[in-house]
């Protein structure tokens, strides 16, 4: 097997470190979101769907110039409809409430795991015991991230999986925010 090489190591580690310098949302967060959710994106595109199951910034990887790619499918599944009911299988903190609960799972699972990643993207912090503080939004730096960017880690986290966005919603949402902070004057 011949693997990419990913210098820059796990969005989880980076994160921590020189934040508001590198990652945040007005610097490189969003081209890191759009990669992952791309990569979102491709999965739940294939017939029948893969839905990856672990999805956390511990398996987001990053290349010298910055894109990311999502590693680690281990316990990633082909959806199937007599194959959509798994065991508690993840990361706790990252994991959709029906995953939690061993209920039957979808596509949506993996967008309740790219809410906690978008957030940790904004905050640059991770998350704790499934707790995440409210994000500051506004046009610009001192805010942490865009409204509509808000509004979407939200709709990802939502209880009901009905309630989530898409792969291809949420890849469309985060396309149309902002590449640098609007400021008025």
């Amino acid at each position: 097997m011949v693997c990419e090489m990913m210098p820059r190591g796990d969005l989880y580690r980076l994160l921590g470190r020189d934040f508001d310098r590198q990652y945040s949302w007005w610097r490189r967060g969003r081209g890191v979101a759009l990669d992952v959710a791309r990569g979102v994106l491709y999965m739940h595109s294939r017939s029948p769907p893969v839905i990856h199951l672990d999805l956390k910034s511990a398996n987001v990887l990053l290349a010298r110039d910055f894109t990311a790619k999502i590693a680690d499918v281990g316990l990633a599944k082909v959806l199937s409809r007599a194959d959509t009911k798994v065991s508690l299988e993840g990361t706790f903190d990252y994991a959709a409430p029906e995953l939690l609960s061993g209920e039957r799972v979808s596509e949506k699972a993996d967008i309740y795991s790219m809410g906690v990643v978008l957030w940790e993207l904004v905050t640059g912090e991770s998350p704790r015991n499934r707790q995440l503080r409210p994000v500051v939004t506004g046009e610009g730096p001192p805010a942490e991230c865009p409204p509509a960017v808000a509004a979407a880690i939200e709709a990802c986290r939502a209880k009901d999986p009905a309630d989530r966005p898409t792969a291809r919603e949420l890849f469309e949402l985060l396309a149309a925010t902002p590449a640098v902070p609007r400021f008025s004057v």
